[in-house]
């Protein structure tokens, strides 16, 4: 059985491989993963742009000016009964 494609048109397909192809050409940007199960807009604390993740295990370039900021975002406790209370991370390097 063929693997489905999961773009809704060849549009977005290209879209989202020129935003690959310039990533990779602008080294001024780093690719976060959001690792909570929610959608979330932020804000970069250093530039101002606004990022959309759309749910956990979206990914996005970020500015580097704002990806230490991001990574310092943490909040909740992991895994209700396991007896861990340390705040869990939003934001992994991909």
């Amino acid at each position: 059985m063929a693997k489905r494609d999961t773009y809704k048109s060849k549009r977005e397909r290209v879209k989202v491989l020129d935003e690959v192809v310039k990533e990779a050409l602008n080294s001024k940007t780093v690719r976060l993963v959001l690792l909570r199960d929610m959608k979330l807009n932020y804000t970069g604390k250093v530039t101002g742009k606004v990022y959309r993740f759309d749910g956990a295990g979206s990914t996005l370039p970020v500015d580097a000016k704002d990806k230490d900021k991001m990574l310092e975002k943490h909040g909740g406790t992991c895994c209700e009964g396991s007896g861990s209370n340390k705040p869990q991370p939003y934001f992994a390097v991909v």
